[in-house]
């Protein structure tokens, strides 16, 4: 083997094509790293937001997709409503992405409005961007501004939208849910319920390690 490597050494280029792996080598574990340091990642977001900036207005009817997009918000909206989630009506206008936000028949301030109805407001922007955009809907600390009766609710609203055959035309709309523990997310009531329908999948994560958390019948 020590023969070989004597011979190898003596090819034309040897030591230069060597130098300019490893200098590669060495590029690509610098660029390893920072991809793995959290606090460079803002810079290459930074670098990276022209670019797609470009091609998605190269690649897309703007107006027709705001449109569109608050077609789908207004359903949701309606449909929270009828549940009784929410009692200020928070409606975009065709080509607007702010919300008129009345109750009652009367425009209202948004200060008033109450949080758990925000966190619905949230859901309905968040699924009808989600829907078009072909993207996971992922919020956190779910529920934290939602009282027990409508935290169920929250999750049913979800799910009949996941499984509702205006989001299903072309796409599949997923949701992450991230919920701190709280009593009334009942894992051996209707959370369980929701699980063992297919509906969800709950994960726990501990120690930074997600696990898939199996619920006994």
């Amino acid at each position: 083997m020590k023969k070989v490597k004597e011979e190898v050494k003596k090819l034309p280029n040897y030591e230069e094509v060597e130098k300019m792996l490893q200098e590669k080598m060495n590029e690509w574990r610098v660029k390893t790293e920072e991809y793995c340091n959290y606090v460079k990642m803002p810079d290459m977001v930074d670098e990276t937001i022209p670019i797609l900036d470009a091609i998605i207005m190269k690649s897309m009817n703007k107006q027709k997709l705001r449109k569109d997009i608050s077609e789908d918000y207004n359903f949701i909206i309606d449909e929270m409503k009828k549940m009784g989630a929410i009692k200020t009506i928070a409606k975009l206008t065709e080509g607007e992405m702010k919300p008129q936000l009345v109750y009652k028949g009367r425009e209202t301030n948004p200060q008033l409005v109450g949080r758990s109805e925000l966190a619905f407001y949230s859901l309905a922007i968040l699924t009808a961007l989600g829907y078009h955009f072909g993207m996971p809907v992922i919020m956190d600390e779910v529920g934290n501004n939602l009282d027990k009766d409508k935290f169920p609710m929250f999750f049913n609203l979800a799910i009949g939208f996941k499984n509702m055959e205006r989001f299903r035309r072309n796409k599949i709309l997923q949701y992450v849910f991230v919920v701190l523990d709280r009593p009334d997310f009942n894992l051996d009531g209707w959370v369980k319920e929701l699980a063992e329908k297919g509906e969800i999948e709950i994960y726990e994560v501990k120690e930074g390690n997600i696990k898939k958390k199996e619920l006994i019948s």
